[in-house]
């Protein structure tokens, strides 16, 4: 059935094309939109992702696996988009424990979580957001970034050890500020 609807994509069959866009438009468009933070740059970035995904069909390897390849060409989306803006935000991280927080607390740490974010090199980002947030494996985000499972492994730890600093140091630092009980 795979190989089969792979051969139907690479024919650039209209079917076939719709199909993978629905499919995979919503994950791209909440994606791409934790990289640049901003709804509409988001959606242009998808129809950007789709138009290169469509262009590159008739080369698309047989036993290709269809959800890394487009966040492979979204990844280099987004990178382009942050190399012409030089700016990109990352915003709400589900992994992140809020529930025992107020909302003013939350909220608080929330802008807290994309200032660090942002501090962090790019590779870190995307590992981060594609590991905690998508729930890749360090083998999916390497077929997305074009990096060994292994590398993926030691900048997703670095990623995190850096994060944590910065957190650690950041919200210590607030943390008389906002305590208010």
């Amino acid at each position: 059935m795979h190989e089969q609807f792979l051969s139907r994509l690479q024919q650039q069959d209209e079917a076939a094309v719709t199909a993978l866009a629905e499919d995979h438009a919503p994950a791209l468009y909440r994606y791409l939109y934790c990289l640049t933070h901003d709804g509409e740059v988001a959606a242009d970035c998808v129809q950007e992702t789709l138009l290169r995904a469509y262009r590159a069909l008739p080369s698309l390897a047989a036993d290709s696996a269809l959800t890394p390849w487009l966040f492979t060409i979204a990844t280099n989306v987004a990178r382009n988009y942050h190399r012409r803006q030089q700016l990109v935000r990352w915003v709400r991280l589900e992994w992140l424990q809020l529930s025992h927080q107020s909302h003013e607390q939350a909220v608080v740490q929330q802008a807290l979580v994309g200032q660090i974010l942002q501090q962090l090199p790019l590779n870190y980002r995307i590992c981060l957001v594609l590991h905690y947030w998508r729930g890749l494996s360090c083998a999916e985000i390497g077929a997305i970034m074009g990096k060994s499972e292994a590398n993926v492994r030691k900048l997703l730890e670095r990623a995190r050890e850096r994060f944590r600093t910065l957190y650690e140091s950041d919200s210590s630092s607030d943390k008389g500020e906002y305590d208010e009980h």
